[in-house]
């Protein structure tokens, strides 16, 4: 019945964490889903700055809106709309810092694991570093399309 119970776990008895051969398992897909996350949120920063580029504005592409501030609604302040264009300020603020913030998360953890599995008595698999630089990459990549639309 006990050998049982060890076959029915989700991993083999050789690929426990004690034994240091599946310890970078749920560090790559917590990365997957941080990066996952990064890239909802620029779009969903990428779409409210558009909204709040044209849709506020009258979603006229002319040169006199493509001049206008995204982040200052004051054109439609006579209007009525200063509300939705206060909503949609905050609401492209909010996700610019969360994409921020994901951004300084990945890439500092990414350089601490580096330094960590440089240590003598942790065995990282020979692709570890180049797995890193896949997360880290992208995540900058993501992050210069927040940067970029801000400017």
């Amino acid at each position: 019945m006990a050998s049982l119970a060890v076959y029915m776990t989700p991993f083999p008895p050789s690929a426990s964490v004690h034994d240091g051969t599946a310890w970078w398992a749920l560090i790559l897909i917590v990365y997957s889903c941080l990066v996952l996350l990064l890239a909802v949120s620029t779009t969903m920063f990428t779409r409210s700055v558009g909204t709040t580029r044209f849709g506020v504005s009258g979603g006229s592409m002319t040169p006199s809106s493509m001049e206008a501030n995204a982040f200052e609604p004051t054109s439609v302040r006579g209007i009525g709309l200063f509300s939705v264009g206060m909503m949609f300020r905050h609401r492209a603020e909010f996700w610019h810092s969360i994409s921020t913030k994901l951004f300084i998360f990945i890439v500092l953890s990414c350089a601490c694991l580096y330094v960590a599995t440089a240590l003598p008595f942790v065995n990282p698999p020979f692709w570890w570093t180049a797995c890193l630089h896949l997360f880290v990459y992208p995540s900058a990549y993501l992050f210069y399309r927040v940067v970029r639309l801000e400017e």
